[in-house]
């Protein structure tokens, strides 16, 4: 459903811009962290029983791995975080051959469900002194101890709640006008599909709307996202150069027809300053700044805001996005 309500931004050096081509920011690779070494002793677990379930998860992330047998100790070294995923895992493992015995251990990938609340869920559902769960944050999987019929019962609650993971596209469309308080949807040079838009925007006192191209921006559902760079042109002659930048978050159930979207956008712009109906000089049009949080029905156009410019131009910019299944 479009929004009827619309969130103005009143700025006054604020004009219209439309993008054109995306370019991606690089991604920075973080430094590695210092190694660390640790020592784990084994209270009842063998010690070849251990090396053996350390180097059947870990193998090739662990910098070394070696096995005291007559002290009963593993003494690894690697990233703190790996070595750190060891220890909860051995800590899970290693209990009295009595208990063992009544209980088996297994991994359990988790793909797209947040893996410390799934391990919650789990403990939530199946808790109590038989159950043990550890996450393994590296590869993304659970680590579990529990009687072999429970462990049936915990990969089955794994599988309902772990859905594939789904792709998203967000399709963001600047919008230019003119601020005119008799205006009419007819006048709109909008596609057929951007009607809605067009109608909206008139009874809000654009006139004369242009659609700028698409920003295109997938992201997986649950994760962040951030897009960023510079465009030429338009689809008008007032602008010649913008600079932007959309990140946000989108979130939501996968079967559900909502997303909710979480959004902050920025956008530099430059070209002809007008004064009237004249050119008056090549300059910087201003800045478009939104942050919002809502509900979108996939495949519908939302108008995110739009934003008056000065006064004595007369401009306005509308931010508008439809979000579709991949």
């Amino acid at each position: 459903m479009l929004m009827k309500t619309m969130y103005y931004m009143f700025v006054t050096n604020l004009t219209l811009w439309a993008p054109v081509a995306l370019q991606s920011a690089e991604a920075q690779e973080e430094p590695r962290p210092p190694s660390e070494v640790a020592v784990v002793r084994l209270n009842h677990l063998q010690t070849f029983e251990a090396l053996n379930l350390v180097e059947e998860i870990y193998a090739g992330e662990l910098d070394a791995l070696t096995a005291a047998e007559a002290t009963g100790q593993l003494v690894l070294r690697g990233e703190p975080k790996v070595v750190q995923a060891v220890r909860d895992l051995l800590q899970q493992v290693d209990q009295p051959p009595a208990e063992r015995s009544a209980r088996r251990t297994r991994l359990l990938p988790v793909g797209s469900y947040p893996l410390e609340e799934m391990a919650k869920i789990v403990l939530n559902s199946f808790g109590g002194e038989q159950v043990r769960v550890a996450p393994d944050m590296l590869n993304r999987q659970l680590a579990i101890s529990a009687p072999p019929a429970v462990l049936d019962d915990i990969a089955g609650l794994v599988g309902e709640l772990d859905l594939p993971t789904q792709t998203l596209t967000a399709q963001f469309f600047f919008i230019s006008g003119r601020i005119d308080p008799a205006a009419k949807p007819e006048g709109s040079k909008l596609p057929e599909a951007l009607a809605p838009v067009a109608r909206t925007l008139s009874a809000s006192g654009l006139a004369d709307l242009t659609q700028a191209r698409m920003i295109l921006v997938r992201s997986a559902l649950g994760e962040q996202f951030r897009q960023r760079g510079e465009v030429q042109g338009g689809a008008g002659e007032s602008f010649t150069t913008s600079r932007f930048e959309v990140q946000g978050h989108l979130g939501g159930r996968g079967d559900s027809e909502q997303v909710e979207l979480q959004l902050s956008a920025n956008a530099e712009m430059f070209g002809q300053l007008r004064q009237g109906n004249a050119v008056a000089a090549q300059g910087n049009l201003g800045e478009f700044r939104l942050e919002t949080t809502l509900a979108v029905k996939c495949g519908e156009y939302v108008i995110l805001g739009a934003a008056p410019a000065s006064t004595d131009r007369g401009d306005a910019i509308a931010l508008v996005v439809r979000i579709v299944r991949d």
